[in-house]
């Protein structure tokens, strides 16, 4: 019996001493990392370049204790609100390198990234390419790293996560731009497979770059084409040759937009009366601004389909070298015009543009616009009712903004 209490006694013995010798072997490491650094006698700045230094040193050499007490140094030596050691990514790489996944969980739970305005209050860390060389050192131990997390002890929506994490930060940019779409789709399978989870916020903003069109839309379009009179409008004005230019804002499938317009061409060809003789064959100008509505109905990859309808007014007069002749100067302004149509854009190759602030997707097209107008020139004279037929070509520019699918 006191034999088996002995031999228990020094078991525990044993283990003390050992998670002891642990401790204090770890503990040494962090005073002879301390004492190396403080050694410097530099400025802070100055010793952060040279921890940094030590880091890619000791990383050659495997020495993860060295790496592990420069980093936790370096970490509690230098006040966060002045300096900035190490650069997220550069952070994570090393806990990666060690191991130390409960750790990079931790700081993803909190993550938020600086902005330019935080940044430029802080004493940045040194370019020196620690982080091209953690890249290159993490990747070249990404099966053993993932070996790792597979076998520990975290849960497997944590795991699954680590190993996305890790595919992810040993990207270059150049690289992340190349890949992102097959990182896309592991993060949405993630998304799908672990939904609701303390990473997924995450995952969605830093990792997934997935973009979807905007709700809005912008366009613009050149366009000249053939309107001709019907009724008795047909009778007293002849057909007209429009040119004109088109903006629209569409918001989903509605559409508003606005229409300037000039035709040439025209000429009187029954004479009448009003503010003045109208003689015949009086050659004329008219203007025409437009204010419409739509709601498109086909939106497919060649060709979109939109009916609108809209309102305006005409503006009728005679050139201004005419108008100086004598009994030639005549106006009929402010006609009130119902216009309904429909607009075929034939869609060429897609456009995307990038800038740092904005992702834009657009198209080129040729616009086929057609329809029927409701002048109202029986309001200035009864004898001028009918309406008239148009039919339009035109040139263009779609654009609409590409957002983040969240």
């Amino acid at each position: 019996m006191c034999n088996m209490l002995l031999n228990f006694d020094v078991k525990i013995f044993i283990i003390v001493f050992f998670l002891n010798s642990h401790f204090v072997f770890s503990q040494v490491q962090y005073d002879e990392i301390e004492n190396e650094i403080q050694s410097y006698q530099d400025t802070d700045i100055a010793v952060i370049s040279k921890s940094r230094k030590m880091i890619k040193e000791k990383i050659e050499l495997n020495d993860n204790e060295k790496i592990s007490a420069i980093y936790t140094f370096v970490n509690n030596k230098f006040d966060s609100t002045q300096y900035i050691a190490f650069e997220d990514e550069e952070q994570w790489l090393i806990l990666m390198w060690l191991k130390d996944f409960a750790q990079v969980l931790d700081v993803i739970k909190i993550y938020n990234p600086k902005t330019d305005d935080f940044l430029s209050k802080k004493i940045l860390p040194p370019i020196d390419f620690l982080n091209e060389k953690l890249k290159f050192e993490v990747d070249d131990k990404k099966d053993e790293i993932c070996d790792a997390i597979k076998l520990s002890e975290l849960e497997l929506f944590e795991k699954q996560f680590l190993l996305i994490f890790l595919e992810y930060i040993i990207l270059s940019d150049d690289e992340k731009k190349s890949f992102q779409e097959n990182i896309n789709v592991m993060a949405t399978n993630y998304l799908n497979n672990f939904p609701n989870s303390y990473l997924e916020n995450y995952v969605r903003k830093y990792i997934r770059f997935i973009y979807k069109l905007s709700n809005f839309a912008g366009s613009f379009n050149f366009n000249f084409g053939y309107h001709q009179y019907q009724g008795n409008l047909g009778e007293f004005f002849s057909d007209i040759l429009f040119f004109g230019i088109v903006y629209e804002l569409q918001y989903k499938k509605f559409m508003i937009g606005i229409r300037g317009a000039m035709g040439y061409s025209s000429n009187v060809k029954k004479e009448f009366d009003y503010n003045g003789h109208w003689e015949r064959d009086l050659p004329l100008i008219v203007f025409e601004p437009e204010m419409m509505v739509g709601f498109e109905i086909i939106d497919l990859s060649k060709f979109k389909i939109l009916p609108y309808c809209g309102v305006g007014f005409m503006d009728i007069a005679s050139p201004e070298k005419i108008a100086e002749e004598p009994g030639n100067d005549v106006e009929m302004t402010y006609v009130m015009t119902y216009n309904v149509g429909l607009n075929i854009d034939l869609k060429f190759k897609p456009i995307t543009f990038y800038s740092q602030y904005r992702r834009e997707t657009g198209y080129t097209n040729i616009r086929i616009r057609m329809g029927v107008s409701y002048p109202q020139y029986e309001n200035k004279l009864p004898e001028l009712t009918g309406k008239k037929y148009f039919i339009e070509l035109g040139f263009g520019l779609s654009i609409r903004r590409l957002v983040r699918d969240l």
